[in-house]
């Protein structure tokens, strides 16, 4: 599952995907209003773009925290390879104040 949620994010991560979605929803919409095609075919075309928004919202969000972890993984293993204290590792995991405290220390440190 995780697979095919990760190509679909790949796949509407495109320039053209977003041109061709675009194209697909003017063209509709086009169709709706300028024919009488109807309050049920509008119904329609809205639901399906609303379920097809909220999909490409949740396919995107997975394989962000995907790239985020990949992320931290790689800055741990650049903090573990400097010659330097490693407490910064796992700090994605810690409160926010801590995190807010230490970047105030490292900036005072940092301007001595």
């Amino acid at each position: 599952m995780q697979k095919t949620i990760f190509k679909l994010a790949d796949i509407f991560a495109t320039p053209l995907a977003f041109v061709v979605l675009m194209s697909c929803s003017l063209v509709a919409s086009f169709l709706g209003t300028f024919t009488n095609l109807g309050d049920s075919y509008m119904a329609a075309v809205n639901l399906a773009l609303s379920v097809l928004t909220l999909g490409i919202g949740q396919a995107v969000l997975v394989s962000s925290a995907r790239d985020n972890k990949a992320l931290h993984l790689k800055l741990d293993k650049l903090i573990l390879a400097a010659p330097t204290d490693n407490d910064a590792i796992g700090a994605e995991h810690r409160k926010s104040e801590h995190l807010d405290q230490q970047i105030k220390d490292i900036e005072i440190h940092s301007k001595q």
